[in-house]
């Protein structure tokens, strides 16, 4: 205690081990918080996995002009045509027809065939057949709508009696066209919730327009709950912001990305989580 020399050792080496238990202390904190966070990270990610898909949304319902039932003779054709100029991104067209045949003059009646043109004017049989008995009805859906589409965006059905003689009567109670829309389809596979950061859109190959080959939407955040889905609508117009990516609209919870692929283009959607999940799926727009 009398030297002042040996006091100061003491205490600047107390000093010292207080400072390094401090120091090491606070780091194996930081490092034991850091760590489960990033544990917890990791598992949040890993139990947030997303898919994402193309898929048809109803949309428009065109019906078919005024009629009246009608005879139809023996290989009489007839016309019905539907009109889808105003309509954009078509994934699908379903047709429906309540209808029946009667008889008026005793004799037997065939089947009437339901027949579509297609892009070359040239009739394709759908496989509906029109029976005589009560109304019925009948539907079918196109895949690829653009082979039936004209250029004047017309789609043109046809009611054909082939066989049957003695002019029977053509009931149709309802006949429509259904154009159903593109859209995009996010689900959280996992059982956290899941963010959506950018969607990346890229086109297949180049177009002479090189802004709209390789384009982002940023996703402001959309929440995906676990275990849910989230539909995404596409524009039939390509809007950009203000920092270059494609402008997406909120209304009242219905996303809207702003997004028109060139026609002729099979596109890759990416879809990208702020836990770093991503998924990705095409669609040919031809």
């Amino acid at each position: 205690m009398r030297n002042r020399s040996g006091t100061a050792e003491i205490v600047g080496t107390v000093l010292f081990l207080v400072i390094l238990f401090f120091f090491f202390s606070n780091v194996f904190l930081w490092y034991n918080q850091a760590s489960g966070e990033m544990n917890q990270e990791l598992a949040d990610k890993a139990n947030s996995a997303l898919s994402i898909e193309t898929v048809a949304l109803p949309g428009t319902v065109i019906t078919a002009s005024n009629w009246v039932p009608q005879s139809v003779g023996q290989g009489v054709t007839i016309p019905f045509t539907f009109d889808t100029r105003n309509e954009a991104l078509i994934a699908d067209l379903r047709f429906s027809i309540y209808a029946n045949i009667t008889n008026i003059t005793g004799n037997s009646i065939d089947p009437f065939f339901v027949q579509i043109l297609d892009c070359n004017n040239t009739p394709v049989d759908t496989g509906i057949r029109i029976l005589n008995g009560p109304l019925t009805w009948y539907n079918m859906t196109l895949s690829s709508p653009s082979s039936y589409i004209n250029g004047e965006g017309i789609v043109t059905i046809l009611i054909v009696n082939a066989n049957s003689q003695g002019s029977p009567i053509l009931n149709i109670g309802y006949m429509a066209v259904y154009v159903d829309t593109v859209a995009l389809e996010v689900t959280d596979l996992g059982g956290t919730d899941a963010t959506l950061s950018r969607i990346w859109i890229v086109n297949a190959t180049q177009t002479i327009d090189g802004q709209t080959d390789h384009v982002y939407a940023d996703m402001n955040d959309t929440l995906v709950p676990g275990g849910s889905t989230r539909t995404i609508m596409l524009s039939d117009q390509t809007i950009l912001a203000g920092d270059g990516s494609i402008l997406v609209t909120d209304n009242l919870g219905i996303l809207t990305v702003n997004y028109a692929p060139p026609s002729g283009q099979t596109v890759t959607f990416r879809v990208l989580s702020t836990l770093g999940n991503t998924a990705a799926c095409t669609y040919d727009f031809s």
